[in-house]
């Protein structure tokens, strides 16, 4: 939980908003690592 809420402070509103109710940081670290990650430019 710990973790979760330190994600949630750290990002801006709109993200946070569409992480607030996930479950746990895995979660949350998989949603964001596939919207914001780059394949090989």
């Amino acid at each position: 939980m710990l973790v979760h809420s330190w994600i949630l402070n750290s990002v801006s509103d709109s993200i946070a908003q569409s992480i607030v109710f996930m479950e746990n940081a895995v979660d949350v670290w998989i949603d964001l690592k596939e919207r914001f990650s780059q394949g090989d430019l």
